[in-house]
């Protein structure tokens, strides 16, 4: 790129800017800082542009993957990440204090990371983001955790205490679930992996088969009031039964219509805790549990074949 010099005031061929040359600047430098300016416009105006034709006809392997171990070997987590990547939204929430927008990501080896969103981009994400579908991620943040784990009702929701800033330079792309073989959920396939947990102090998510539920019920709650409960059984691919302990109006009703259909039982519930009383192990749900039902997910058929 040729440069023209006047009165030490430097012209980039092409660019139409002057920039003062400071004491200790070099040349080179600001060459480089035009060019990678020039990267990211383009680069945005590429993703805005071809937003329909990327969902369509880029192949995912020309994307990376994020992965929670490659960012825990870094040195330092003060990173500005340039590369497109790719990765799912597993669920959304906001503290209460601040009312400050997270959400929590999955990667390729279905482990979770998290994601703080910033006002600016508080509205988009709300917007554009849903959960479960992939998103495709470029120009964001990496920084240690304003605290060093993510907890809800003290259990932990990420492992790692990181976190991905999303600020109003990050491009968030949906992408088409048909274009990659992405996992949907880190399911926990066999309940014995449960009973290996020494301390019931983090979500998990779990998938089985209704074999036997209890009547709806109302218990007194610390407040005063009483909450709707229901109790009912999972059988996993090996034949085990856990006990499953749903409070609340919404995820009681919907595991009653899940229950109605005999080809609808396979239930899929995620962020729900570990309760550990030997030798009775059971989950118990939150106020971020959900419970859902995808007929098209691997464990379903596995548990079908087994039935």
């Amino acid at each position: 790129m040729p440069l023209q010099s006047k009165a030490g005031i430097y012209r980039a061929g092409g660019t139409g800017q002057e920039i003062k040359l400071s004491r200790g600047i070099l040349v080179r430098e600001i060459l480089h800082s035009i060019q990678k300016r020039k990267q990211k416009e383009c680069a945005k105006k590429f993703l805005t542009i071809n937003a329909k034709y990327i969902c369509r006809h880029v192949k995912i392997q020309a994307m990376g993957f994020l992965t929670v171990e490659k960012f825990a070997q870094l040195e330092c987590l003060n990173y500005f990440w340039w590369d497109m990547n790719v990765v799912r939204v597993h669920f959304m929430m906001k503290t209460r204090r601040n009312n400050r927008l997270y959400l929590v990501l999955l990667d390729n080896d279905r482990a979770k990371m998290l994601a703080k969103v910033l006002d600016e981009m508080k509205s988009y994400v709300e917007n554009k983001v849903r959960v479960g579908h992939l998103i495709c991620l470029k120009d964001f943040k990496v920084e240690p955790a304003y605290q060093k784990y993510m907890t809800f009702a003290k259990c932990k929701v990420v492992e790692r205490d990181f976190q991905i800033v999303f600020d109003k330079d990050t491009t968030i792309l949906p992408l088409c679930q048909s274009i990659c073989d992405f996992p949907l959920y880190p399911m926990v396939s066999s309940i014995e992996t449960i009973y290996g947990i020494q301390h019931g102090n983090h979500l998990i998510d779990v998938v089985g088969r209704v074999c036997y539920g209890h009547k709806v019920e109302y218990l007194n709650s610390g407040g005063g009031y009483r909450v709707p409960a229901l109790e009912i059984y999972l059988l996993d691919m090996t034949c085990n039964v856990i006990a499953l302990v749903l409070m609340g109006l919404p995820l009681t009703n919907h595991v009653r219509l899940v229950r109605a259909c005999h080809d609808k039982s396979i239930i899929f519930v995620t962020r729900v805790k570990v309760i550990l009383h030997t030798p009775l192990n059971y989950l118990q749900a939150t106020d971020i549990s959900s419970v859902t039902f995808d007929p098209i997910m691997p464990e379903v058929f596995a548990l079908k074949h087994r039935s």
